[in-house]
């Protein structure tokens, strides 16, 4: 028998328990931060079918101004003397054949009629259109084909409304208010075949928004959340901060983590301003990305707010930890509370001293709910939210050193 050597069995170390329960609450603050970054998101096409694209005073004010472009009005000009072309020349061409009787030469001639009538006609209604176009009173009849725009719109999203101002992800406008004025134009020109033009269902496309037919089935959802979403995504974060085991560097990171959601989002927006031109054929590339900028301009805004709102957490976090910048401002925050703490009565402040922590928490959570819930929200409520909250911060940490300062020492 040969003589073996047994090698112990090793033990397997068991973990200690807290350092479990560090895992568990690292992993359900990834999980929160990552729910409350989605929630952000949706949020901003929630808001923007709530706030720009259902709300009237929104969605015209938006738009209005392009009244004055030169390329809008030179798309509805375009637009409208195709419509009122297609919609006359029939007419003329069969009146024309009713009087030249049957026969080859009758429709050889009406061929070549109908061919002369339809660059004739067109280009007549073009002159008018873009004298009308170019009036004052074109301002006027903008407005009233994007409030039309605006009913039908919301119509066909909510499905109250057949419609059809929204198909394949793009907006139309109908033309009806423009084609009125240009046949009361032509009227008070004299041409008599104005009276022929009918009151034609033509439509000018304005914008495409990627995934708009789709956002149809959830529009009235999306009403009814989009002024919860961002409470509720401010929640989330607030939770995953809570439970994480490291709170600062969880906040730097969900703070970036929010910032680069937000530049993610501008580069989709940006890339649709590009992709526009080709996505609507026969329409006027310029035209349709300055409809599309006024379109998003409130949406834009409201990510570069979030956008600063999630750096600035971070920074605010990062100001908190070891390094010889964070160390030297703090420093000269310190400073510069010492300075004004000898001039505040301690005696009164002391429920603030007593209380500080509580109130810290509060003032950033309010910070945070007012940049979170404030509609529209822009750079400069972002701004005056931090100033407000590091004023407050600061008169708290100075009534907390003046209260300290204040209390009777006791002597042996």
């Amino acid at each position: 028998m040969s003589n073996r050597s047994v090698e112990p069995v090793p033990h397997a170390v068991p973990v200690p328990n807290h350092q479990q329960g560090s895992s568990g609450r690292t992993a359900a603050s990834i999980l929160l931060i990552v729910i409350s970054l989605i929630l952000f998101l949706t949020g901003v096409v929630a808001g923007f079918l709530r706030y720009q694209v259902n709300d009237e005073a929104s969605f015209v004010g938006a738009l209005q101004p392009l009244a004055s472009s030169p390329a809008v009005q030179q798309e509805v000009a375009d637009r409208s003397a195709d419509a009122v072309t297609q919609a006359v020349v029939p007419s003329l061409v069969q009146h024309a054949d009713s009087i030249l009787g049957s026969g080859t030469a009758s429709e050889i001639a009406v061929r070549v009629l109908e061919s002369r009538l339809t660059d004739t006609v067109h280009g007549v209604v073009h002159t008018q259109a873009l004298g009308v176009v170019s009036s004052p009173a074109f301002s006027g009849i903008w407005r009233e084909m994007l409030v039309a725009g605006h009913s039908q719109l919301v119509g066909s999203l909510s499905g109250s409304s057949s419609l059809v101002v929204v198909s394949d992800d793009d907006v139309r406008l109908e033309l009806g208010p423009m084609v009125e004025a240009v046949r009361a134009h032509l009227s008070a020109s004299g041409w008599t075949w104005a009276s022929l033009i009918p009151s034609t269902a033509a439509y000018l496309t304005v914008v495409h928004v990627p995934g708009l037919t789709r956002m149809a089935g959830m529009y009235q959802a999306a009403l009814a959340l989009a002024p919860w979403l961002p409470l509720a995504a401010a929640v989330m974060w607030g939770a995953g901060l809570a439970v994480a085991p490291a709170r600062r560097r969880a906040a730097v990171a969900s703070g970036l983590s929010l910032s680069i959601f937000m530049a993610l989002a501008l580069v989709g927006v940006w890339l649709g301003h590009s992709l526009i031109g080709r996505r609507l054929s026969g329409v006027s590339a310029d035209a349709a990305r300055q409809v599309y900028d006024a379109m998003l301009s409130g949406t834009v805004t409201t990510i570069c707010a979030l956008g600063l709102v999630g750096l600035l957490v971070a920074a605010t976090a990062w100001l908190l930890g070891p390094g010889w910048v964070p160390v030297t401002a703090r420093r000269g925050w310190g400073t510069l509370v010492l300075r004004v703490a000898d001039r505040l009565p301690g005696g009164r402040l002391r429920f603030l001293a007593s209380h500080r922590a509580a109130i810290r928490v509060a003032l950033g959570s309010v910070a945070i709910l007012a940049c979170v819930l404030v509609v529209p929200l822009t750079v400069w409520v972002v701004l005056i939210a931090l100033a407000a909250w590091l004023a407050l911060r600061f008169l708290l940490d100075a009534a907390v050193v003046a209260s300290r300062r204040q209390q009777p020492t006791t002597t042996d």
